[in-house]
């Protein structure tokens, strides 16, 4: 990746900037920022709209059902393509026909 032109930084989304992959991703000079922390839901949701509209990303790569959707969400009034991961089998998915399971995969 060129750093000259691209930044990465990776929300951990958690409640600790000491998550389980935080050291690996650090020492690839990666950016961890722990948006996390807030005790609300909402008032996370609402940092990390502000952190992709500052940072304006081109790519919101989320790697679950539930981080889809706010990948989704808060790339809505963006540029920025959200890149949506599914930890499952696809045929697996499509066996279960659930709201989260269509909203997730396109």
């Amino acid at each position: 990746m060129d750093r000259r032109q691209y930044q990465p930084v990776v929300d951990v989304g958690g409640t600790s900037p000491n998550d389980r992959f935080v050291p690996e991703i650090r020492v690839l000079d990666v950016f961890v920022s722990a948006l996390g922390t807030e005790p609300r839901r909402l008032a996370r949701l609402q940092a990390l709209s502000s952190l992709v509209s500052d940072l304006r990303p081109e790519v919101i790569h989320s790697y679950s059902l539930y981080t889809n959707i706010i990948a989704r969400w808060v790339a809505r009034d963006t540029a920025a393509i959200p890149i949506e991961a599914v930890q499952r089998s696809f045929i697996s998915e499509r066996r279960h026909k659930t709201l989260l399971r269509k909203l997730s995969a396109r």
